[in-house]
């Protein structure tokens, strides 16, 4: 029996939270799809942190090795003993099927395609045939939450029709101006520069020179910044250097604020004089 999931400390994402839930209680595997600094992975961990079964992590990366993920036999123990059940150290897969617990994949979409036809195997058959050892099988509690960032996100793949059919996908979008405004409220700066970065930060997201905008973690850092520095423009280069993706290589932050300065200034000229 699942516990009761308790998301009070999550601003919004109401909507999203009722069908993690939902997934979640029924044993049905998820992927959280967004792009950078939207929550996937805060929502997910809430999910499992908040449930009376445990959650084992893995991230999803080129380099991780069905060893790794699976399990191996460790071969000075094979020397002695042979290859037998007390020799087979679990990777994190084994571990989560036979434990009934969630296992949570970080941007599964960065998995090789070998690892990602094992975790068709699973999901499929609820089984997986470990050589030597034979088929074990999924606890009926097991599941999957995974996230991904969007196809056009550097490094990523797609995953196969095969792999999607067995998961439901939810897709994770920023938050509004006020959900936004509410995260950063217990930042200590006036309301002023507080509207001003999330104005900032916003705009980035729909920039026709950006390819890709800043998150809510932008903002973060700019009002955290600013009650050190106290120069705003300074503090929006520093944070949104590193969090945006420009489509002209020789853009950058300084030229976007000023921009964005103008257009404010001459929005406010038009007003004054209607």
């Amino acid at each position: 029996m699942r516990s009761k999931i308790q998301m009070s400390n999550i601003i919004g994402r109401e909507k999203e939270i009722r069908i993690i839930r939902a997934c979640f209680s029924l044993s049905r595997n998820i992927i959280l799809e967004g792009p950078v600094g939207v929550g996937k992975t805060f929502l997910a961990r809430s999910v499992a942190q908040n449930c009376q079964s445990t959650m084992i992590r893995i991230e999803g990366s080129p380099h991780l090795s069905e060893e790794k993920l699976v399990g191996y036999f460790d071969p000075p123990m094979v020397m002695e003993q042979g290859y037998t059940p007390d020799v087979f150290i679990q990777g994190p897969l084994l571990r989560a099927m036979t434990s009934g617990s969630i296992l949570f994949v970080n941007e599964i979409n960065r998995l090789p395609s070998s690892l990602q036809n094992i975790f068709l195997t699973v999901l499929d058959e609820k089984q997986l045939f470990i050589p030597k050892l034979g088929w074990k099988k999924a606890h009926k509690d097991f599941c999957v939450i995974a996230t991904q960032n969007p196809q056009e996100f550097i490094g990523t793949r797609l995953l196969s029709e095969a792999l999607l059919d067995r998961f439901e996908r939810l897709i994770i979008d920023h938050q509004s101006y006020q959900e936004e405004k509410e995260i950063v409220s217990s930042i200590p700066v006036s309301d002023s520069i507080r509207d001003k970065a999330i104005q900032l930060v916003r705009s980035t997201r729909e920039h026709p020179r950006i390819r890709r905008g800043a998150s809510i973690r932008a903002t973060q850092a700019i009002l955290e910044l600013y009650q050190e520095i106290s120069d705003f423009d300074l503090c929006a280069s520093l944070a949104l250097s590193t969090r945006i993706e420009w489509i002209d290589q020789d853009a950058d932050p300084e030229s976007l604020i000023a921009e964005l300065e103008k257009k404010k200034d001459n929005n406010q000229q038009e007003k004054k004089e209607r």
